[in-house]
């Protein structure tokens, strides 16, 4: 009778432990069920169902302002649809962001126009194509290439963010504020 009670405490354990905390992604957003979503910067994907939380800039883009239905969430991925296909992003260990706070910055309900803001066409045309370039602002960087690198660029307010490009590779943006109020931009990239 002991080991009966021991063996189903374990098993009942091991399956409380094994459960993953599910979400609700018009919850997570604070946006009604009905709101159309989009990406608020470029995503990356070589494979669609294996995309990382790291947004490693290889293979093919989804452009920023690019409509999305999230269709499920838990604690180790987002599945998300464009147009009937189907994406997965998988939660990196070392991202060291819990899902809840990658959702809520690389999904809204802003259009790309909203977005881009007072970008000129030229520059919304590279931040389409994930393109960065010297005189751009920090928000153009982060909806082109999105969020740095939490290991390696741990603070936004650092002058130098650091991207993924390749499993060996990385891209160095160095910025600069011009006036003590204006928005910072881009005065060098160099790869590593």
């Amino acid at each position: 009778m002991k080991h009966l009670f021991l063996t189903l405490f374990a098993i009942s354990s091991l399956l409380l432990c094994s459960c993953v905390r599910e979400y609700i992604p018009h919850e997570v957003l604070q946006v009604s069920k009905f709101a159309k979503l989009y990406t608020a910067y470029n995503l990356w994907y070589t494979n669609p169902m294996e995309m990382t939380s790291e947004n490693v800039q290889q293979g093919t883009i989804i452009p920023f302002g690019t409509e999305v239905v999230l269709t499920h969430m838990d604690e180790n991925k987002i599945c998300f649809e464009i147009d009937g296909k189907k994406f997965q992003i998988h939660m990196a260990d070392k991202n060291l962001e819990t899902v809840y706070a990658f959702t809520v910055r690389t999904f809204t309900t802003r259009t790309a126009h909203e977005l881009a803001g007072i970008s000129n066409a030229a520059e919304y045309e590279k931040m389409r194509r994930g393109v960065i370039s010297e005189g751009m602002t920090e928000q153009q960087v982060l909806i082109a290439y999105g969020r740095p690198s939490i290991t390696r660029s741990p603070n936004l307010k650092s002058n130098t963010w650091i991207y993924q490009i390749g499993p060996v590779k990385s891209r160095r943006v160095l910025l600069q504020a011009s006036e003590p109020e204006k928005p910072r931009t881009v005065y060098r990239i160099f790869e590593l």
